[in-house]
């Protein structure tokens, strides 16, 4: 077997942890792009132009997933079912033929990637997986790459114990952190190489990302959004009206809002939001020193990533204590934000603020 190895991803975030794999380590590999995000198909284009891989490859998913537009969970379940029967024609159709892989990278069970790892094992490819760092719930959510009971099943029927009980590592930019979070975890993790601050990394990415210095952060305070449906309800007006506080706090002029990615929820008249939503807040990281920002979110691993990538130490103020989000159900999601701010040299720099009162008198500061 050639010692190739495939990339697939269905986030910026993702795309830049393969690269700096790639780069760092300089293993041959081919990248699949999934359309889970805008403009995926012009990234793919970007990144081929800089030669990093061997091969980079658009996966058009608008036949394979063809069921996910159906309203009906039947409808969908069965469209997950009929891809696991055909697995073999549905990957032959996207994968590269003229590969045959050694290492498959994914970050979690999405689709694409899940179908690769179960086409692998129906073709008695003996390929090596890893899970490399997808954000917080790497850390701290087993779920991301855990199938639901229903899913485990159906892979179990139709694929062999292969299928649920096979061997995987994680990548992670923080292996400590990942440890301190589970102590009694007996899977390998390695360290995801850190993204060098030299010309010509910054060049690549920022080609990438198509970022130029029109496009940096010029506002002292950086709001990192969440995804609304990861509120729970009754939680979307409150985190609002936080957001209101601190923009009065601050100075409309001040703040900036940078929303999720797949938000499309209508902008707030009156606040200000960065435009390029899919530039992920690590390439600011990369290109600036944030180290006077103020970063805060009520669940966005953007504001984390300065210190485990760049040692960079820019002021946190993690909401999670004020507004009730999905994720803030998983045990250690709180923990996640309180291990940073531990690592943190300034300790006065990570905040985690227990009341409302309590935001007011810092952002009074």
């Amino acid at each position: 077997m050639s010692d190739i190895s495939c990339f697939v991803c269905t986030t910026p975030f993702q795309i830049i942890g393969s690269v700096s794999i790639v780069m760092s380590e300089g293993i041959l590999a081919d990248l699949y792009v999934v359309p889970q995000f805008n403009d995926a198909e012009k990234m793919a284009d970007r990144i081929r132009e800089q030669k990093i891989f061997r091969k980079v490859i658009f996966v058009n998913t608008d036949t394979i997933e063809a069921y996910k537009r159906s309203g009906s969970k039947l409808r969908k379940a069965a469209g997950i079912v009929a891809n696991y029967i055909n697995v073999r024609p549905v990957v032959e159709s996207i994968i590269d033929k003229d590969a045959e892989y050694s290492h498959l990278y994914i970050s979690s069970k999405a689709n694409i990637g899940r179908l690769f790892r179960l086409y692998f094992i129906r073709t008695r490819l003996d390929v090596q997986v890893t899970y490399i760092d997808d954000g917080e719930s790497s850390y701290d959510n087993k779920m991301l790459i855990t199938p639901s009971r229903s899913d485990y099943y159906i892979q179990l029927l139709l694929f062999g114990r292969k299928a649920v009980d096979y061997s995987y590592s994680l990548k992670l930019f923080s292996p400590e952190l990942y440890h301190e979070l589970n102590p009694d975890s007996e899977i390998p993790v390695s360290k995801l190489p850190a993204i060098e601050k030299n010309a010509e990394t910054v060049r690549i990415f920022n080609s990438i990302f198509n970022v130029s210095e029109d496009d940096f952060i010029d506002e002292r305070v950086v709001i990192l959004d969440i995804l609304k449906s990861n509120l729970l309800p009754g939680e979307a007006d409150k985190l609002d009206r936080i957001y209101g506080s601190i923009i009065d706090a601050f100075g409309a002029d001040n703040v900036v809002i940078k929303k999720h990615p797949r938000d499309a929820s209508p902008a707030n008249p009156g606040w200000k939001y960065y435009a390029k939503k899919n530039v992920p807040f690590e390439i600011f990281s990369l290109n600036t020193d944030i180290s006077d920002k103020i970063l805060i979110t009520v669940s966005s691993t953007a504001v984390t990533m300065p210190k485990l990538l760049f040692d960079s130490e820019p002021t946190v103020i993690y909401l999670g204590a004020l507004v009730d989000t999905v994720q803030g159900s998983i045990d250690k999601s709180r923990r996640y934000y309180e291990k940073i701010g531990e690592i943190y040299r300034d300790k006065s720099r990570f905040l985690i603020p227990q009341s409302v009162d309590e935001l007011a008198s810092i952002a009074a500061e």
